[in-house]
């Protein structure tokens, strides 16, 4: 790789080696003295700040203008009624309850903020290549230090500031920091490099001069404020339902205050007179009326789906899945086809050479240097270790491979001649390096060499005029692409019987077809290897000519070269799971047709009907063609970045949800326009990276399959919430106005309801919204794009069950014989606030099943805080009813008492399941009419 000068004298002027790099120690202490390579981390908000926000929550606003207004007036009627006792427990009882209520919402928020906080570190430590001791290795970005020699590749992003020490044609993106549009080359006098930019085209080497803070990107963090996160549109969704379900709340609350006013004022408690009995009443009816609006506001509903995310997004981590935008999350949840690459994806991107065609002789395992002429060996190994941007570390006696993993395959090929593959890249004088892309499908290096002697010169004129030219002249172009980038561009072949360079007539290229054709067969990856020696005449053009397409021609070939690349070992299974969902899987590869068919076939993605197609005829057909048969296309061979980015914008236009992966910087655009880009971990460039939602940390098909069965996981929870509270919500309100209507007066106080609204929203938000997936959530199709958050099943056990609870509830108020003598008459009212408490305990069981064909204690065994939550609340319930006393307005109850209210508590565990059995026979799974439409979205 041809070295700069400024760069080279810039690390000698660092005391550097730039061909070993630094010592561990020299490391150590260049960490103590500069510091470590991590960027400042924004300030994260104070426990403190958030409570205070918490509390201009609107709802909570209202609830301390009627704790005041309820203080005032008793202070009022203690100045001016004599021998009145006043009751202030109520006032200061909402403000305890607003207090709490802020704080669990704080301890809710704090958490998730950690646990986003953890998530974007991981996100920030990506592999660096790094020069230490002499060996390049891939350590984190956190490790690099200043002094270190780091190695980058084009889709790179540069892991702090440096200087450039050698190069081939480097050009980076400097926008994130200067706003320039069009990329900087580098070399000459320009070789400061900056920290967080992008390498767009070339590699090279550079010598870092700054790390974290110090560095141009960390100042510029530390001049930037905090950045808030955006909404997602499920949260966006609920926030639009919570506003909805709130208008009907406080219709509720006004018809109540209603209802209670009109009966006391018949029974004769209340008067027209103004007087202080009267308004201390209304006042009551007011403070109601307004903890029914607090009850019937599900603020909870965006809580809910914060508490999901963070869970969800920490799991999916743990399952290597790396969340970089959390609507994606979400998003994966309806996702209903998958376009994934095939190498590292479906594969376990551990390659090796399996057999190979090379001098005209076939090899069907990896061909030994003893069945190879010497000067065979020579340009084999020269092309391989060369043109290549890979490297083989060994630390601690354990062989590592840095770089493309079919590069490394070729490496550890050579290396078992026992060839020096670094002595031999280092000693090459490389004047140009063209990078292989996509597009392109080869990769071509230029180098320098000595001219031989003329003993040895002879020599070879005699063997053959042709191999030697390019010494002569001091040039040659070492070339290895995908066969059909190479063939055409072929005029001659080695011949290893012969020891001659020969022309590549239609016989051999046939040959060479077939022997294409069979290692393609087996799902091994063939690749060409070959080089050309230059014209003195066409040493100048190779400087000016940017496409280098005058250069690759008239080539020598080498032969072919069978790389295998195993299945993953759960990869059938996960497809299969993926089918089974629903979910269609598209094998988007560069491979060619032969190769990609067998490896769908052999994981059972190619059924009866469907099609496999090539990239050139993919981009020959209309999209109307492409529109009839995106049904039945499987497998997209031979494709390019441009291919994937047209299947996915057609896939959207065919109204799917679409999730595509993708690991190089020309997959970028694919990634930013599917609904769900999955970048490569392990193998994707930084480009990729940052165009995605989700970084796969270990490029495992499996875990797409994970991120589907999270995504619905999200969805899932959220509607178990919604079912738990809108039920919760219709009990709530309705026995307060039919026991106002019917004159029984107030079953729950202003305290007992804020209870149960913390009960309902953040208690609850934690229970259900935390749940761990069920695998059974793979075998249903996914929630469409749009489909209502509230399904007609959801909307039958809300309707059914409160109608239950409320009905029993009414009995308990209207009767006597239910309660017979076990009940006193003064602990009547704590009686029915302890019944009302515990029928919604077990109903949260019963929410867990949103559709007629689930149960409410699947998966139970997983969800060990669900359970917590239940416990912890029932004990808060016994120590309110037991010890509550004034605060409250509860009596003791007796064990007896407890007893019954527990049994018809736990009634409506088995009313759910009779309504779903019910729903199961016979009602048809559809939504129901407006109000889902309306509600429900």
């Amino acid at each position: 790789m041809p070295e700069v000068a400024e760069g080279i004298a810039h690390a000698r002027r660092m005391g550097v080696d730039p061909e070993h790099g630094l010592s561990s120690p020299a490391a150590e202490e260049s960490l103590a003295r500069h510091g470590p390579n991590r960027l400042p981390a924004p300030r994260p908000r104070r426990a403190f700040a958030i409570f205070l926000d918490s509390l201009k929550d609107k709802t909570l606003l209202i609830l301390m203008g009627a704790a005041v207004l309820s203080l005032g007036v008793e202070a009022v009627r203690a100045a001016f009624e004599s021998g009145y006792s006043p009751h202030y427990v109520d006032g200061f009882a909402i403000f305890a309850a607003i207090g709490i209520a802020s704080l669990v919402t704080t301890f809710n928020e704090v958490r998730a903020s950690k646990k986003f906080g953890e998530l974007s570190a991981l996100r920030a430590d990506v592999p660096v290549k790094v020069l230490r001791d002499g060996t390049v290795g891939k350590r984190s970005v956190h490790d690099v230090v200043v002094g270190d020699v780091t190695y980058f590749d084009a889709g790179d992003r540069l892991p702090a500031d440096g200087v450039l020490l050698r190069g081939v044609e480097v050009a980076i993106d400097q926008s994130t920091l200067t706003g320039e549009s069009e990329p900087v080359e580098k070399g000459g006098e320009d070789v400061e490099l900056r920290g967080g930019t992008t390498v767009t085209a070339g590699s090279g080497a550079m010598i870092v001069t700054a790390v974290g803070a110090a560095s141009e990107i960390g100042r510029l963090q530390l001049s930037l404020s905090q950045v808030e996160h955006e909404p997602t549109p499920l949260q966006e969704r609920l926030g639009l339902l919570a506003d909805r379900i709130g208008w009907f709340g406080l219709a509720s609350a006004i018809l109540t205050f209603c209802a209670l006013a009109i009966s006391s004022f018949v029974r004769n408690e209340i008067q027209l007179a103004p007087t202080m009995e009267t308004i201390g009443a209304l006042l009551q009816y007011a403070l109601i009326a307004v903890t029914i609006v607090v009850v019937a506001v599900p603020e909870g509903l965006p809580l809910a789906v914060t508490i999901s995310l963070a869970y969800s997004v920490q799991k999916m981590a743990r399952a290597k899945n790396l969340v970089r935008k959390l609507a994606s999350c979400e998003t994966m949840g309806a996702a209903t086809v998958i376009c994934s690459d095939k190498t590292g994806t479906l594969t376990m991107n551990r390659m090796s050479v399996v057999g190979g065609w090379l001098g005209g002789k076939r090899f069907d395992a990896a061909p030994e240097m003893a069945d190879l002429p010497p000067w065979v060996v020579e340009r084999i190994t020269e092309v391989v270790s060369v043109n290549s941007t890979a490297f083989i570390e060994i630390r601690d006696q354990t062989t590592n491979y840095v770089g493309n993993p079919t590069e490394c395959a070729l490496l550890a090929w050579v290396a078992s001649w026992a060839k020096d593959w670094a002595a031999v890249r280092k000693s090459a004088a490389i004047v140009r390096q063209i990078g292989f892309t996509s597009e392109r499908k080869r990769m071509s290096t230029l180098v320098e060499v000595e001219p031989p002697s003329a003993q040895d010169r002879g020599e070879e004129d005699r063997r053959d005029e042709e191999r030697h030219r390019g010494d002569r002249n001091g040039r040659r172009l070492l070339v290895k692409g995908a066969p059909e980038a190479i063939l055409d561009r072929t005029s001659s072949v080695l011949e290893t019987d012969t020891d001659r360079v020969s022309p590549f007539s239609p016989t051999r290229r046939a040959e060479a077809m077939t022997m294409l054709e069979a290692f393609s067969g087996t799902g091994a990856r063939t690749l060409a290897l070959a080089y050309r020696t230059l014209e003195k005449d066409e040493v100048a053009d190779a400087m000016v000519d940017p496409a280098a397409e005058r250069l690759e021609r008239d080539l020598v070939l080498i032969g072919l070269v069978a790389i295998a690349d195993p299945l993953r070992e759960d990869v059938r299974e996960a497809v299969d799971a993926s089918l089974r969902a629903g979910v269609e899987v598209k094998m988007v590869t560069g491979d060619n047709l032969l190769t990609a068919r067998a490896i769908a076939t052999q994981i059972g993605l190619i059924k009866e009907g469907d099609i496999v197609v090539d990239g050139p005829t993919f981009r020959a057909m209309s999209d109307e063609d492409v529109a009839r048969d995106l049904g039945r296309l499987r497998v997209l061979a031979r494709s390019v970045p441009s291919d994937k980015l047209r299947l996915v914008g057609l896939l959207k236009a065919a109204r799917h949800v679409v999730a595509v992966t993708g690991d190089g910087t020309n997959d970028a655009p694919a990634l930013a326009s599917a609904d769900v880009g999955f970048a490569m971990g392990l193998t994707g460039t930084e480009v990729a990276k940052e165009a995605s939602d989700i970084v796969l940390l270990d490029d495992n098909f499996a875990s797409i399959v994970d991120a589907i069965l999270w995504g619905r996981s999200i969805f899932a929870n959220i509607r178990k919430f919604l079912q738990f509270q809108l039920t919760v919500n219709v009990v709530a309100v309705s026995t307060a106005f039919l026991a106002a209507v019917l004159g029984f007066g107030i079953p729950l106080n202003t305290v007992q309801l804020l209870w149960v609204n913390l009960i309902m929203d953040t208690l609850a938000a934690l229970a259900l919204a935390t749940e761990a997936p069920t695998r059974d959530l793979l075998d249903h199709r996914p929630h469409g794009r749009h489909e209502p958050l509230i399904t007609s099943s959801m909307w039958i056990q809300i309707l059914a069950m409160g109608s239950v609870m409320v009905a029993m509830l009414v009995v308990i108020m209207a009767t006597d014989w239910v309660l017979a003598a076990s009940v006193a008459s003064n602990s009547r009212l704590t009686f029915v606030f302890n019944t009302f408490v515990m029928m919604q305990l077990f109903n949260e069981l019963n929410a867990r099943a949103t559709r007629f064909d689930a149960s409410a204690f699947r998966g139970l065994s997983q969800s060990p805080l669900f359970v917590l939550v239940v416990v912890v609340t029932l004990v808060a319930q016994v120590a309110i009813v037991q010890l509550g006393g004034a605060f409250f307005r509860t009596t003791p109850l007796s064990s007896s008492e407890w007893a019954l209210s527990v049994a018809i508590g736990s009634l409506v565990l088995p009313v759910g399941a009779f309504v779903r059995a019910l729903g199961r026979r016979f009602v048809v799974r559809r939504p129901i009419g407006d109000l889902s439409a309306q509600l429900g979205r």
